[in-house]
């Protein structure tokens, strides 16, 4: 009987990775040494993805993603998690995120490889987590489109996007609060070369516009971005990465702060990703 029960639970043990099968954990570290005008501070900053799929049939599946997030070792409380439905009508996402704005255009506009040294547009008031639902369409000749809605004062938005060839353009039209933002972005890749154009404005009459480039040599990657107009006007990155491996990486930042907002930044550190 014991022996029964014993090979009973070494059976459970060894089948009970198999209900794990379709999770995956994928993420990054990074350290940072950075210099502000005469003054030295490091940082370390960590995202952990967790995410998993269940393919429902008849075209159906569902899933999850969880984003585990850290900086200087303390949990910022932010993060994906949310869960998903997709199937020949498009995909529904439901939960904790940020808005289509902020993380598909204007994240483009943080093209050098800092985690805290950036020139990201920030005209408008769209960036953070919070709980939405939103719909994507599926994509029809290059085009989806797609809308959600966030907490009551939070974000609701409008977003199409549109790929052809090494073309891509996006807009999204957003309302934060009292806020209305409207976000444009093109982005062409040519090879090596990827060139980024985002332009952010809001009914306060604030525009902002990022121009940046990257080009990728063997293993080194170096970018170069500016900001027009906001609060950061002339505002610039440079960057260059050093590739170790696949997943280790090195770079260095420099940032000119023409607004004065923060002062002029150098930046070292290093990435492990996997």
């Amino acid at each position: 009987m014991k022996k029964t029960i014993i090979a009973a639970s070494i059976a459970a043990v060894v089948a009970a990775p198999a209900a794990f099968a379709d999770v995956t954990i994928s993420g990054q570290m990074n350290y940072e040494m950075i210099e502000t005008d005469n003054s030295s501070a490091g940082n370390t900053n960590s995202d952990v993805f967790l995410a998993a799929s269940d393919d429902l049939g008849n075209g159906l599946k569902a899933g999850m993603k969880i984003q585990l997030v850290t900086d200087d070792g303390a949990d910022t409380n932010g993060g994906h998690h949310a869960v998903y439905l997709s199937g020949g009508f498009g995909t529904i996402d439901a939960g904790q995120m940020e808005g289509y704005t902020e993380s598909k255009i204007a994240a483009l506009a943080a093209n050098d490889a800092s985690e805290e040294i950036t020139i990201e547009v920030a005209d408008g008031s769209n960036a953070g987590f919070s709980n939405i639902v939103r719909y994507t369409s599926p994509s029809f000749n290059g085009l989806t489109v797609g809308i959600e809605a966030g907490e009551t004062g939070g974000t609701d938005a409008v977003f199409a996007k549109y790929s052809n060839g090494p073309l891509t353009v996006q807009a999204a039209s957003e309302k934060d609060g009292a806020n209305d933002i409207v976000t444009i972005s093109a982005q062409y890749k040519m090879g090596d070369m990827d060139f980024v154009v985002v332009d952010q404005d809001d009914d306060s009459g604030s525009s902002e516009t990022f121009i940046g480039a990257s080009y990728t040599m063997g293993n080194n990657k170096i970018a170069v971005g500016v900001i027009d107009g906001g609060d950061t006007d002339g505002d610039s990155t440079i960057s260059l990465t050093h590739s170790l491996s696949k997943s280790t990486s090195i770079y260095a930042v420099v940032k000119n702060d023409d607004s004065a907002s923060t002062g002029d930044q150098t930046g070292v550190g290093m990435k492990y990703s996997f």
